[in-house]
């Protein structure tokens, strides 16, 4: 992160890439945005109670795990309609159709880069990718209230 973060930077965009959790690496992480200045624009924010502020107010959801299951915060940020980039992972296919409804890279720095500035460049790639997500959140609603009258 640290490293997109800084040739998006040198590349003057603006932005904020703020990170939830806490992990193994934090040190490391927080050493690595220190030594690149990306102080500014990478902000480690620890372990949060309640996340979904943070949903609602960001622009592009991303997700850079190397190995992972199901991602739990993959599927709320589709919940809020995020457009959503992720590093590739088994789990991820079961949630994200590269290009329909947000996009999955490579773990790689030069491609997550490329994905972000798709992203921010591009309004309907944006639009198309939330539409999506709304689609899909009404179908699986429309699902489970079937489910449910079913049950009785």
């Amino acid at each position: 992160i640290p490293k997109v973060a800084y040739r998006l930077k040198q590349k003057n965009y603006n932005f904020k890439w703020y990170i939830i959790g806490k992990g193994d690496m934090d040190y490391a992480l927080e050493k690595q945005i220190e030594k690149l200045n990306v102080e500014n624009n990478v902000i480690l924010l620890g372990e949060k109670k309640n996340p979904y502020g943070f949903f609602e107010d960001c622009d592009i959801y991303i997700q850079t795990s190397r190995q992972e299951g199901y991602g739990i915060t993959v599927a709320e940020a589709k919940c809020f309609y995020k457009p959503i980039i992720s590093t590739e992972f088994a789990g991820i296919y079961d949630q994200i159709e590269d290009g329909k409804n947000g996009l999955i890279v490579p773990f790689d720095e030069e491609e997550l880069e490329i994905a972000i500035e798709e992203i921010i460049g591009n309004n309907y790639i944006r639009e198309k990718f939330r539409k999506e997500l709304i689609m899909e959140n009404i179908d699986t609603g429309y699902q489970m209230n079937k489910i449910f009258e079913l049950l009785g």
